[in-house]
């Protein structure tokens, strides 16, 4: 659907913008890991 014809891509989603793509993922973990330890009690 997205007019690829080769399944082989092994980059991110959206290869151009990749370094954001990275911070976005570590952000999003470090808000999941200080959310759970705020749940947990821990922090």
């Amino acid at each position: 659907m997205t007019g690829k014809t080769d399944g082989n891509d092994a980059g991110p989603p959206f290869a151009r913008h990749a370094i954001y793509y990275l911070i976005l993922k570590v952000a999003v973990l470090a808000a999941a890991v200080v959310l759970a330890l705020k749940v947990a009690g821990l922090w």
